[in-house]
């Protein structure tokens, strides 16, 4: 007999490719884009590597200035490598610190 986990998603989840600015305490000034979006987390590509317990301060929707929309602070939950034939290496899961406000979702 197996025992599924209930879903625990408070917000729905969208396939939205936004590009992010990633900014850590060693490391700022990364990039990705995101895979999925909710108003909870995001699941992010980028091609640099982070590590569960990470603390990261993220712009999504960045331009060529890295000025961009919403700003938002979160913690790595889980770090996957990327699939192949991707450009990106690595999938990097954040749970954001509080949802992220339902207009971000529309832009």
């Amino acid at each position: 007999m197996y025992h599924f986990e209930p879903n625990r998603r408070v917000f729905p989840r969208f396939q939205l490719a936004f590009p992010v600015k990633i900014d850590a305490p060693e490391r700022p000034n990364r990039v990705g884009v995101t895979r999925d979006l909710s108003r909870s987390g995001a699941l992010l590509l980028s091609n640099s590597l982070f590590h569960v317990g990470d603390r990261l301060s993220l712009t999504l929707g960045v331009n060529e200035s890295c000025s961009g929309g919403p700003g938002i602070d979160g913690e790595v939950v889980r770090v996957l490598p990327a699939a192949q034939g991707t450009t990106w290496n690595w999938a990097t899961a954040v749970e954001f610190d509080r949802p992220l406000p339902a207009a971000a979702l529309r832009s």
